[in-house]
């Protein structure tokens, strides 16, 4: 053989060793995979199922016979099923354990359960209602809307420029309300009072007014000096609880600088009379190494009349529930795929017993978007993914769509979000979420027909 020939082979033998051991584990790596179940079903009945590490819950329609269920398992590479066959009747009317195993031949046991549904409180669907977009509004620009707020049949935008309103079950716009220039942010209470405020800035007077509808004259409810230094309300949400002419407070986050925030709590109590002025519920000063996680704070939501019931605050990084001194703080990943940031604006509302936090974020350049969370237990907050599947919590009740900007504005980064509710005779419930640049959507949200409020 010649020299040249040897070495030839000797090189094409090095080649095929090298490019051996750099193809994936997956073909030729030696350690031992587990096994475990990637997909279950019954295919003779529809339920939902919650996959876990070794829980798998199965909720089907009531009326279902659990005794001839058939399930369809689908298991990873290379794995097996032990002592148990697939796609034929079995009873499931009590827990049955399937033990899978890999090819490290480690016996890993699945726990199915599967219950019949029982009523449910809160929502069990959603459907969305109408939409009402930004550049459908006459003379309106980017940036430029602001809240907005459910009064009776009626439903409130406030811009920098106009105060819009529409009819709350169509979105028909049925007029204008005057002019915005004095009105910085709006709310409403639980009985569609209209609570407003102006951009005092700079020592300037701050009033906190009230409408009782859109027809109405204004009542001041507070007329002095700014409370606070510096910029009043910019960009930050108005929120109330309870019914401002007899037992409410509200909540007016105000940001003085880079680092300072406040929250004023303004509380009516009886007759509804303004019970205590300019009361600082919080001066939060930003400082990660003590573990305080707010910036700018751009909401405090009230969750009760009281102090002790305690309040959310969020800003454009995190949100946290805060109570007689316990705090939860928000997992980003709750807020949904597209945040950007965090949370930009919430509500928290209650519907058939259940408690939630319906929370806005947006896709910077592209949209907004919503989730809304069950905070009925609010231990919840802080549960990993498996222990919320143990305890049978579903946290994240609903995750909105994107709604998208007007391409015009795809440039500018206003990010402004405002979320309010409107129940319905029904006991089923609308959710309107603006977003600037975006507009208005509205939602229904139903309840479970079979569900009794407590």
């Amino acid at each position: 053989m010649k020299k040249s020939s040897f070495i030839a082979i000797i090189a094409a033998l090095v080649t095929i060793v090298l490019s051996q051991s750099c193809l994936p584990d997956t073909y030729y790596g030696e350690d031992p995979m587990r096994g475990s179940i990637v997909r279950f079903y019954f295919s003779n009945a529809d339920g939902e199922v919650s996959l876990g590490d070794s829980l798998i819950y199965v909720t089907l329609p009531r009326g279902t016979n659990l005794k001839t269920l058939v399930p369809h398992i689908i298991i990873s590479k290379d794995a097996q099923l032990v002592d148990f066959v697939p796609d034929q009747p079995t009873d499931f009317s009590s827990p049955v354990n399937i033990i899978v195993k890999g090819t490290d031949n480690y016996p890993r046991t699945y726990t199915v359960i599967a219950e019949l549904a029982v009523p449910r409180p809160g929502f069990v669907s959603v459907e969305e209602l109408f939409e009402i977009r930004h550049e459908s509004l006459t003379g309106e620009v980017a940036n430029s809307l602001q809240s907005i707020a459910v009064s009776g049949d009626k439903l409130v935008l406030l811009t920098k420029k106009n105060l819009f309103y529409f009819d709350a079950l169509t979105g028909r716009q049925l007029g204008t309300w005057g002019s915005a220039k004095s009105i910085n942010r709006l709310t409403s209470d639980s009985k569609g009072r209209l609570i407003c405020t102006n951009a005092a800035n700079n020592g300037g007077n701050m009033l906190l007014l009230a409408y009782d509808d859109v027809n109405a004259s204004p009542v001041t409810l507070y007329n002095a000096p700014n409370p606070a230094e510096g910029m009043y309300g910019n960009g930050a949400q108005l929120s109330a609880y309870g019914d401002t002419k007899a037992d409410a407070v509200v909540f007016t986050p105000i940001w003085r600088n880079a680092k300072t925030s406040q929250v004023f709590r303004w509380g009516f109590e009886g007759n509804g009379t303004l019970s205590s002025e300019s009361p600082k519920l919080i001066e939060y000063q930003y400082d990660k190494s003590l573990d305080k996680p707010y910036g700018n704070i751009g909401f405090g939501i009230p969750l009760g009349p009281k102090v002790a019931d305690g309040y959310i605050l969020g800003d454009r990084t995190e949100a946290g529930y805060h109570k007689n001194g316990v705090k939860y703080i928000f997992d980003k990943a709750d807020f949904g795929q597209y945040t950007y940031g965090g949370p930009i604006g919430g509500k928290v509302f209650v519907m058939s017993d259940a408690t939630y936090f319906a929370i806005g974020r947006a896709k910077l350049g592209l949209g907004g978007a919503f989730n809304i969370l069950d905070i009925s237990n609010p231990e919840a907050i802080a549960m990993s993914k498996i222990e919320r599947e143990t305890a049978r919590i579903k946290f994240v009740a609903y995750e909105s769509g994107l709604f998208r900007i007007n391409s015009d504005y795809r440039e500018n980064v206003g990010m402004v979000a405002q979320i309010d509710v409107k129940p319905l005779p029904d006991g089923n419930m609308i959710l309107y979420f603006m977003y600037c640049n975006s507009g208005i959507k509205a939602y229904k949200l139903i309840k479970d027909p079979d569900y009794q409020t407590k």
